[in-house]
């Protein structure tokens, strides 16, 4: 079992989109050994706090190669490769030792370690380096963040007991870092750490010196600190991509939905429901409107919204230009499918609603895809929530029994409880025919 797997790194990377320079992070391979070398070892270059030269180097390549090939149940290394050459962005000086290319035939612009740690095995960041013609660009916020997410998918699968908080260790010599990683959402958690401790003796050192524990307050994700705690973490979407086989059948990876992707949330749930017109009054014909929609992606306490992109495939159909499901989201495409995972307001356990996908899209294993999803962020969440029950609830109307039948086939039991109109807030004068709702639920 590897601490994080390919697939999860790389619906993390979906998650959080290219970084400043264009590019996206990736697992380090052993053609990466060199370049991570020269890079961790250059960004470190001030920190002579050793009387042996020999120890000047923060890393070398015997530590580097046994993280990647024998540690691998316990460590990633993560990379992003320098970009194409550019106008922009300047190129290291052919020769020097930061021009050694890795993998992917670049030179590496970032490189970081996510680990268990060994005394407390939680997931832990470490030799986090930018190369300094990078510096001022967002690469590591943006790194840190990414790590944030590395642990909280790793920490999911440990012990219940391991501390769910990305840890950090700063050299007390480094007051600046300190300041830098408080910006981060870090803060001391009041532990340090001795170089004796790592079998270093104090006598090799050219000042005293220690390390200080630093963590975020709360769960790995996010690092910075939020008014809310959010019902469903980034960490928890990526874990359910996972653990529901990594990119869907279109070969792109579900997303949270942003602010902007509202038109186009809205566009494809009406059109995935038009046939729905149980109502006499035409305003309430749609299902989701652009407020209930707004409204949600507010509510981080008690929902989440998840999108999947239209992928750019030269043999996909494509929505009709000019049509309602041309809208683009915030990724500048129409949505595939979109789906809210929200707490019920009656039982306070996992509900999953307004699954929609496009009808372009049929009949190529999105749907089945999505509850898998759904299972794994709603299992996170109620994790997290002990009192409520441990089950996926879902309502279907009764009048579309074959739906019933669907989501049966996908593990789903009914309760036998019901829920009619009223209990929604809307009157029965109002509705066409005569119905009610099905609870259906799938343990977790």
């Amino acid at each position: 079992m590897t601490y994080l797997t390919p697939a999860e790194l790389a619906a993390i990377a979906q998650a959080l989109g290219p970084t400043s320079l264009g590019t996206a992070p990736r697992p380090a391979t052993e053609a990466d050994v060199e370049a991570i070398v020269a890079l961790t070892n250059l960004a470190y270059e001030d920190s002579n706090w050793f009387k042996q030269p020999a120890f000047h180097q923060r890393t070398n390549p015997g530590e580097i190669r046994a993280s990647l090939t024998e540690n691998t149940a316990d460590e990633i290394r993560v990379v992003v490769d320098w970009p194409s050459p550019s106008a922009s962005i300047p190129e290291p000086a052919a020769g020097c030792a930061t021009s050694a290319v890795g993998a992917s035939g670049r030179p590496l612009a970032c490189a970081m370690s996510v680990h268990r740690d060994a005394f407390t095995r939680q997931p832990t960041l470490s030799q986090l380096a930018v190369h300094p013609l990078l510096h001022r660009r967002g690469l590591a916020k943006y790194m840190v963040e990414c790590a944030a997410r590395v642990g909280g998918v790793a920490v999911t699968r440990d012990d219940p007991k391991v501390p769910r908080a990305l840890l950090l260790e700063v050299i007390n010599l480094q007051p600046h870092l300190l300041e830098i990683y408080g910006k981060f959402g870090f803060s001391e958690n009041g532990r340090v750490r001795t170089w004796d401790e790592f079998g270093v003796p104090t006598s090799m050192f050219t000042q005293p010196c220690h390390l200080s524990d630093r963590e975020p307050n709360d769960t790995p994700v996010p690092t910075t600190p939020t008014a809310e705690a959010e019902y469903i973490t980034s960490a928890d979407l990526s874990a359910a991509i996972s653990q529901a086989g990594g990119a869907c059948s279109l070969g792109t990876f579900p997303r949270a939905a942003d602010p902007a992707d509202v038109a186009a949330i809205v566009a494809v749930t009406n059109l995935a429901y038009e046939d729905a017109h149980w109502f006499k009054v035409p305003a309430i014909h749609d299902r989701a409107d652009a407020a209930e929609v707004s409204a949600a992606l507010a509510n981080v306490r008690d929902e989440l919204r998840i999108v999947v992109d239209w992928p750019a495939l030269p043999d996909l159909p494509q929505p009709e230009p000019g049509s309602k499901t041309a809208v683009l989201g915030a990724r500048g495409l129409p949505l595939a499918a979109a789906l809210s995972v929200h707490r019920d307001a009656v039982t306070g356990q996992p509900t999953l609603s307004q699954l929609a996908v496009h009808p372009l899209l049929h009949r190529r294993g999105l749907a089945g895809y999505l509850v898998e999803v759904a299972v794994g962020v709603a299992r996170a969440a109620a994790s997290r929530n002990p009192q409520t029950k441990r089950a996926l609830l879902i309502e279907v109307v009764n009048i579309q029994a074959h739906l019933a039948g669907i989501y049966e086939k996908r593990g789903f039991v009914r309760t036998g409880a019901t829920r009619t109109w009223p209990e929604l807030g809307i009157a029965p004068e109002l509705i066409t025919k005569d119905s009610h709702f099905i609870l259906l639920e799938r343990p977790l």
